[in-house]
């Protein structure tokens, strides 16, 4: 809600002559500052490394430039790692089956299966 303006002369000047006088207890400011600075390291939580590390690398327009590339290669060298791993290598797949291709007693073996 707006607060209303008023023009009355007599409320400005209490206004401007109001002051408040309280007694700070010591390293109030130094404590306010402290629990400020403890929330915001307390909700950066775990991946505060990964940040500064992205802020490093994008800092520089050559890293940030090169960023998708090594992503994409990384994605590339980790998916062949992943076939690798799992016996499922498509340059194994194709050699068999190109051997298979030529191989007649594999295209007679086939034949005599097929119904």
């Amino acid at each position: 809600m707006k607060a209303q303006r008023t023009n009355d002369p007599e409320l400005g000047r209490a206004m401007n002559a109001w002051r408040v006088d309280v007694e700070v207890p010591p390293g109030f400011q130094a404590n306010v500052w402290r629990r400020i600075r403890l929330n915001e390291e307390r909700r950066k939580g775990r991946w505060l490394w990964l940040r500064q590390a992205c802020e490093w690398l994008a800092a520089d327009i050559r890293f940030a430039a090169a960023l998708p590339a090594l992503a994409l290669i990384a994605g590339f060298v980790l998916g062949m790692w992943h076939d690798k791993a799992a016996g499922t290598d498509p340059r194994t797949q194709f050699q068999i089956a190109y051997v298979d291709s030529l191989d007649p007693y594999t295209l007679a073996a086939q034949h005599v299966e097929d119904p």
